[in-house]
């Protein structure tokens, strides 16, 4: 796509992560993330150079923006928040896509109905302690 930035979305859910970035919201994230999210020498940094290497994330339009969305029941409002973004000038495309832990065009994905509202869907083909932290909440429905 002609990137030389890319800001890698692994699960879109309702787009907020998409919506905090491209507000600039990561820069100070960023700068207040623990260490361990760094390669080692980051620790050893001044205040400075911290703020240095994290300056491109002030400027959002700067990047290509791929957000993954594995659940079609949340594709519909992620294609609206990209035609806005687009309209904004910002280069986000949301892909109907599982990302995994093995290359296969037709990998098959488990798509999980936690709660009642439209977020409450889960897809992926990936287990569920690969990708969060705690106990699996009780599905309500799986296809």
């Amino acid at each position: 796509d002609g990137c030389g930035r890319v800001f890698l979305d692994g699960g879109s859910n309702t787009g907020e992560s998409v919506r905090a970035f491209i507000k600039g919201h990561f820069h100070s994230c960023g700068l207040r993330s623990p260490s361990r999210q760094y390669a080692s020498y980051w620790s050893q940094l001044s205040q400075a150079e911290r703020n240095a290497a994290m300056q491109p994330l002030k400027e959002p339009a700067s990047f290509c923006v791929r957000s993954f969305e594995a659940a079609p029941a949340l594709l519909p409002l992620l294609r609206r928040q990209e035609q806005d973004h687009r309209a904004q000038k910002y280069d986000v495309r949301f892909v109907e896509a599982a990302l995994g832990n093995v290359t296969a065009p037709d990998e098959s994905r488990r798509v999980v109905r936690y709660a009642d509202n439209v977020w409450g869907v889960s897809a992926s083909g990936l287990r569920w302690g690969d990708v969060h932290v705690g106990d699996k909440p009780v599905a309500r429905e799986t296809t």
